[in-house]
């Protein structure tokens, strides 16, 4: 059990690692979600095989992955795009909206009873992002691009919530980051081609960073967060997995001194879309006992 959370939280760190990895890559952010999901999907190739799993499925499954892929991709360019116009602190801020249009979206899909609590935390998530841009509106296209990122991150989850059952996860990956990569391919070929540009080059530095995001923040965090899910709940493992935001800015302090660029309402909206984060898992953890309860009973 002790080595299946320190497994989970070394995989959130290292999520939480990608914003700031994002930063230091100078390259847009088309040729870098391009890059990591090349490399990512291929990283993922010895682990099927190893597990001996089955890497062609069906072809309707592959057509899920695919358009699952290229959500990914949208989440990651928006999520990096904020990053580089405005900074890690604000993308990570605004990722948090994730937690309303989860609220929204999973109902639908799932087809289920709307959740007014859900709901709720997740406009007091939108009030904290509403008083950070009331003191940084110059970052307003990067907070834009941040919850933008959200709202395709909370898609993704729905949706491969939806889709992944009885399915190898590792196979999945590969399909949806593979998909995502021969899509951005295609989109760069012809804005390439239009621009009369096809590539923009890496420096050494960009290699070095591309393969820690790619390999560690990627295929290792992923392959962690995996394994230790066999030994704890679905429960704690979100709980652990909404520290991602909180390392993400603690790491932009510490080594990009962000801290400097921020006014102190930057801070009161954080701490209010923190507090609906600890507030959900509260409830969750409350419900979660009921149930417990109830089956005893």
């Amino acid at each position: 059990m002790r080595r299946a959370f320190l497994e989970l939280h070394i995989a959130v760190f290292l999520f939480g690692f990608t914003a700031i990895l994002g930063k230091l890559i100078s390259i847009p952010e088309g040729p870098l979600v391009f890059i990591r999901t090349g490399l990512a999907s291929l990283s993922l190739l010895p682990l099927i095989f190893l597990r001996k799993g089955h890497l062609f499925v069906d072809w309707k499954k592959i057509l899920q992955y695919a358009g699952i892929g290229m959500i990914i991709v949208t989440h990651w360019i928006l999520f990096y795009g904020s990053i580089k116009v405005s900074n890690v602190s604000i993308a990570l801020s605004c990722l948090a909206s994730a937690s309303l249009f989860s609220a929204i979206i999973e109902p639908i899909i799932m087809k289920k009873a709307f959740n007014l609590v859900e709901i709720g935390l997740g406009v007091l998530v939108i009030f904290g992002i509403y008083l950070i841009f009331t003191f940084h509106n110059f970052y307003l296209r990067g907070i834009l691009m941040g919850i933008g990122s959200a709202f395709f991150a909370a898609l993704f989850s729905v949706l491969n919530k939806k889709i992944i059952n009885n399915s190898d996860t590792y196979v999945a990956s590969f399909w949806e980051l593979l998909s995502g990569f021969v899509f951005l391919g295609l989109i760069g070929l012809v804005a390439g081609i239009s621009e009369n540009n096809l590539w923009v080059q890496p420096t050494f530095n960009d290699w070095i960073y591309l393969l820690i995001l790619s390999f560690a923040c990627t295929t290792l965090a992923y392959t962690l967060s995996l394994n230790s899910l066999r030994h704890i709940s679905a429960f704690t493992a979100n709980l652990t997995i909404n520290l991602e935001p909180v390392y993400g800015i603690l790491l932009a302090f510490f080594l990009l001194g962000e801290s400097k660029q921020l006014h102190p309402g930057f801070f009161i909206g954080t701490l209010i879309i923190f507090s609906s984060v600890v507030i959900h898992g509260y409830l969750q953890w409350r419900k979660q006992k009921n149930q417990s309860r109830e089956v005893l009973t």
